[in-house]
């Protein structure tokens, strides 16, 4: 009798999950996996997900935006139409439509009379207030020069960018000081332009500095400033300009631009900080520093990784208030970490290196006369930093801490900062007699396991 009621309640719970699935599989059918979200990105790198900074971007659009792509949706590519889908699900005033050029040439024109010379893949990213952006396919892709080959997916990069460029109609001005072997990085500039800058180059003592720049960035300059250049920079700062600095260690001592920080409480000493043990690559020159309680960093208050400080000058706080300026620790070395001066023969702590911690990025901040607005600045010790490598690793905070100085500068919200996906899957690395266990266990030992309890079923049943 108890067997017998097993099976019947075995046999209900059988038809109830077979009627479950047929009705789940006719909901999918009707209505589209698609549009309920059902995908799963079981891609290595992740190539179809939308990082958490484009979801929240594309929940709060403050007006209606439309991705127009010029292909129809069966003939695009299945990588980036994909991609798009999540786009299209991602928020209420976002929507992602697919025109056939050859049958709609009206809208062709539409946007040639625009100034946007439209092709097939091409895509046309529009705001409701009107402004756009168009993408190319080649725009999506990060090609290796040296093979010539497609290295990694930018899309999302790309997209997001688009969406907060047609919501906001302003596009500010990022200039890069050259004239002193300045030193900047592509991931660095790329920073800016993926933030919606426009960015370009000036050299103070030629060009001056444009009267619309809204940052200034002196990317680890070799020789030092002119006195008539540190004019120009104190009357940037004097029309609510925000300059970024960052000096790595060098020959040059730097007098006039040392001597100009140093009146806005902000030293940079000629020491060289190292770690005891929070350090990276097995160097502890490559100190890891602990954020301050800092604007900049709230963003890392729920985002526990940090970013890499190779090589990294040791900052002193002059002073944390004088007059209308007012300066604050962005980063600091451990209570663990040393300085050294001058030429370094052994990165090891002496007894004569100075303990930490020590400042190694320091903010300061103006109030301007008359209630006219405020300057600020931000300066590292380090130029490597914003290295192309390190800003390349999600692991490290880099390209992020970065997108928050930026922001933090223009005083706007938080920057987005979206590292390419690489589209070559690493392999898994294995050892000859791992192979052959692993063999062993496919190829052997799963199968006669299925078939000996397949064999024990049907000898129990036999007998029942």
């Amino acid at each position: 009798m108890n067997k017998k009621y097993s099976y019947t309640v075995v046999s209900l719970l059988i038809i109830l999950l077979a009627v479950g699935i047929t009705v789940l599989a006719n909901i999918c059918a009707a209505v589209g996996t698609d549009r309920l979200g059902l995908k799963f990105d079981l891609t290595a790198n992740k190539l179809y997900e939308l990082s958490d900074e484009t979801k929240s971007i594309a929940a709060a659009l403050p007006e209606p935006v439309t991705i127009t792509v010029f292909n129809t949706q069966e003939d695009f590519l299945p990588l980036l139409k994909e991609l798009f889908l999540r786009y299209d699900l991602a928020g209420d005033r976002l929507t992602v439509r697919y025109v056939d050029p050859y049958q709609d040439p009206n809208l062709v024109d539409y946007y040639k009379q625009k100034g946007f010379e439209m092709a097939l893949g091409s895509v046309a990213v529009e705001g409701k207030s009107g402004r756009i952006k168009v993408l190319q396919t080649a725009d999506f892709y990060e090609i290796d020069s040296d093979t010539n080959t497609v290295k990694s997916l930018v899309a999302e990069q790309q997209m997001t960018s688009a969406l907060l460029y047609v919501t906001n109609p302003e596009t500010p001005l990022a200039q890069f000081t050259d004239g002193h072997n300045e030193q900047p990085s592509a991931s660095l500039m790329k920073l800016f332009e993926q933030n919606n800058y426009l960015v370009k180059r000036t050299t103070p003592a030629v060009m001056g500095i444009d009267d619309s720049a809204k940052i200034l960035v002196i990317a680890s300059p070799v020789r030092d400033f002119s006195s008539d250049e540190i004019t120009q920079l104190d009357a940037f700062l004097s029309r609510s300009g925000r300059l970024m600095v960052f000096l790595e260690p060098s020959s040059d001592d730097f007098e006039h631009l040392k001597a100009f920080l140093a009146e806005w409480g902000i030293e940079i000493t000629d020491s060289i900080v190292l770690e005891k043990e929070l350090f990276s690559g097995g160097n502890p020159l490559n100190i890891a520093p602990i954020y301050a309680p800092h604007p900049i960093n709230q963003y890392f208050s729920s985002n526990r990784y940090y970013p890499v400080m190779p090589s990294s000058h040791a900052l002193k706080q002059l002073y944390q208030r004088q007059g209308n300026i007012s300066t604050q620790p962005v980063l600091y070395s451990s209570g663990d970490s040393y300085a050294k001066e001058g030429t370094m023969t052994d990165t090891a702590f002496l007894p004569g290196d100075a303990p930490g911690p020590f400042p190694v990025a320091l903010t300061a901040e103006k109030n301007l006369p008359g209630g006219s607005g405020k300057a600020r600045i931000f300066a590292a010790g380090c130029r490597d930093i914003y290295a192309d490598d390190l800003m390349a690793v999600q692991s490290y905070a880099n390209a992020d801490f970065l997108a928050q100085v930026i922001n933090w500068c223009a005083d706007t919200g938080s920057g987005i900062s979206i590292p390419a996906k690489s589209l070559q899957s690493e392999p898994i690395p294995i050892m000859t007699n791992q192979a052959v266990l692993l063999s062993f266990v496919l190829v052997i030992l799963v199968p006669f396991a299925i078939l000996g309890f397949g064999v024990a079923v049907y000898l129990r049943r036999k007998h029942l």
